[in-house]
């Protein structure tokens, strides 16, 4: 008991003893400091004890291309208890990628990290780059179908991916599954991320850089987008970093890489132009379809009384997006709403086979009415470059008068043909107390009449009960539901940070967005691109044009702390704080 004592004290004074002011700091490391033209560099940036983790800024040089892994930071947490004191340290890690631009002895500078005022900094790091002899290992091209187009309208896009084959003594030639599973967790493929890959590889022969023939494989992944702003089509962050193997070893299951070399496929951007929608000439009814397309309907019943409801079925196929087609604005067309009553509502639509079917309840307004008329259904189509209206057939349909309730005769009390004889009406003075034994009981009042501090005393306890369970709930929802904390929080963090003392620094603005999206997305903040939050902020139903103003400000905001650019805008915070609050009032959170 008594060396458990002494343990138990000595436990409770470290603890007491923590050492409040941990020490900072910020470390930089390579995997590799001798390159070829060609490959690229890890480079591992660790923070110890920040307050707040966030990834810096990879710093400005001529020499190298740095770039940070969109895969999220490697967290440590250590405790040491060493004479009495603890010593807690939390280290954030994270990866960065950097391509040599020109051969020599290149310094990759210094990374920066400022907290509270306070900007530590890692060391220099030195790389020896030589020329590249044999390469290249890896090759990339993109293909478009098309070099203009319009908003909205669809652009097939292929990646090809070409990498060298591996030959090894003993070992043969590696195989294009295998060649295909070494590409690096760091490689950001953009808009090709969720595209599909073709299932035939090909096997072609290209000449390296000293013109020598080499065997390729060659993976295509496929893709389509629908640009949703005018100018030049900006495809995103393209890298297709590959461990391109050097030395093969064998083990129990068959050989591994034992060497490899880390090199990189960046593709030259096809040169697009997405040109906007005209707006003269644009049909009342056009909600947006691009391409070409035909429209079918029918109606159920045929046979109805005013003011009935028709449901109207409509099938559109054609050539373009079943996905992103939205059916036509017939509040809008005159034919129709002058003969029925339209919704205002735009049904959501569902695919079937090759079409796309909409449903809407019309009603007829009067009896004249013979006929559903031709229902339009408006597009633009590229290939004319102008708007065009594909028409249904028109439906006929039999519109009767609206029943009416059957009221007898007054005057002479006639019966109705078919009607049975009703018993004669027997006349009472006493009405409705004649079908009594007690009148004196039935008219006795029979009320009965609470105070106010009865119906106070009444109501106030399930009322406390059901205010104690909310409360209750909700407590316990927020303690251990970690997402809806930072969703919570999100606006408020993010309204604090770009309203803090202070002049703004572009990092910080952005570091703020950034921070908003992760939180209301329960993503974690550190490594979360420009197109993550954009991604992320459509997935979660926010109009594109709100969408479109949150990738523009990102993009000059990174332009600004990265390329040494101006912020175009003289208050960045303040109209990145009205950006947050349009975004929470869009339902990101």
């Amino acid at each position: 008991m008594r060396h458990i004592g002494v343990i138990t004290c000595f436990l409770l004074t470290g603890v007491v003893m923590t050492d409040a002011a941990r020490a900072q700091e910020i470390r930089a490391e390579v995997t590799n400091d001798q390159v070829e033209m060609g490959e690229v560099v890890d480079v591992y940036v660790s923070i110890v004890n920040p307050k707040q983790a966030s990834a810096p800024a990879p710093p400005n040089t001529r020499d190298f291309d740095i770039r940070i892994s969109p895969n999220p930071p490697s967290v440590s947490n250590n405790i040491s208890i060493i004479n009495g004191r603890t010593t807690q340290q939390s280290t954030y890690t994270y990866r960065y990628t950097a391509r040599p631009l020109r051969p020599g002895n290149l310094v990759i500078p210094p990374f920066r990290y400022q907290e509270a005022g306070k900007t530590l900094s890692s060391r220099p790091i030195t790389i020896s780059v030589g020329r590249a002899v044999s390469g290249p290992w890896v090759l990339c091209e993109i293909v478009a179908g098309k070099k203009t187009v319009f908003i909205g309208q669809p652009v097939d896009l292929t990646l090809s991916i070409y990498i060298r084959q591996f030959q090894q003594p003993g070992f043969g030639t590696m195989n294009l599954n295998d060649m295909w599973k070494l590409q690096d967790g760091a490689t950001s493929l953009g808009v090709f991320a969720d595209g599909t890959v073709a299932p035939q590889v090909q096997q072609v022969r290209r000449n390296d850089d000293s013109g020598v023939p080499r065997d390729f494989y060659r993976y295509d992944i496929m893709t389509t987008i629908y640009p949703n702003k005018s100018g030049p089509l900006d495809l995103g962050r393209i890298e297709f970093i590959y461990n391109y193997p050097v030395q093969l070893g064998r083990n129990l299951f068959g050989y591994s890489v034992e060497r490899s070399r880390q090199v990189i496929g960046a593709p030259k951007m096809p040169e697009i132009i997405v040109k906007s929608i005209p707006t003269d000439g644009r049909p009342p009814d056009f909600s947006g379809a691009i391409g070409e397309y035909s429209i079918i309907t029918s109606a159920k019943p045929t046979d109805v009384p005013v003011g009935d409801p028709i449901t109207l079925t409509m099938l559109v196929r054609g050539r373009g997006s079943l996905d992103r087609l939205t059916a036509p604005r017939l509040d809008r067309v005159e034919s129709l709403t002058k003969d029925f009553e339209v919704s205002g509502d735009v049904p959501a639509g569902e695919i079937v086979g090759d079409r796309k079917q909409f449903v809407l309840t019309i009603r007829p307004l009067r009896e004249s009415v013979k006929a559903i008329p031709a229902i339009p259904f408006s597009y633009f189509n590229p290939k004319s470059e102008r708007f065009e209206t594909a028409l249904s057939r028109p439906i006929a349909i039999d519109v009767r008068p609206a029943q009416r309730l059957a009221m007898p005769d007054s005057a002479q009390g006639g019966a109705s043909p078919g009607a049975g004889v009703l018993a004669p009406l027997v006349e009472t003075t006493e009405g409705l107390l004649a079908n009594f034994d007690d009148p004196d009981e039935i008219l006795a009042s029979q009320s009965t009449s609470l105070g106010p501090l009865a119906w106070i005393v009444l109501l106030a306890m399930p009322a406390a009960y059901l205010v104690t369970w909310f409360v209750h709930r909700r407590s316990e929802r927020y303690r251990h539901n970690q997402a809806l904390r930072r969703r919570s929080m999100a606006l408020a963090t993010a309204k604090r940070a770009l309203s803090a003392n202070g002049e703004r620094a572009s990092g910080d603005i952005r570091a703020a967005l950034l921070g908003y999206v992760a939180d209301c997305c329960n993503v974690p903040a550190g490594g979360l691109t420009r197109n993550d939050a954009v991604r992320l902020a459509r997935e979660k139903g926010v109009n594109d044009d709100l969408v479109s103003r949150l990738d523009e400000s990102l993009e000059n905001l990174e332009f600004a702390q990265y390329g040494g650019g101006v912020f175009a805008v003289q208050d960045g915070a303040a109209l990145a704080s009205q950006l947050v609050s349009e975004l929470d009032r869009a339902g990101l959170r």
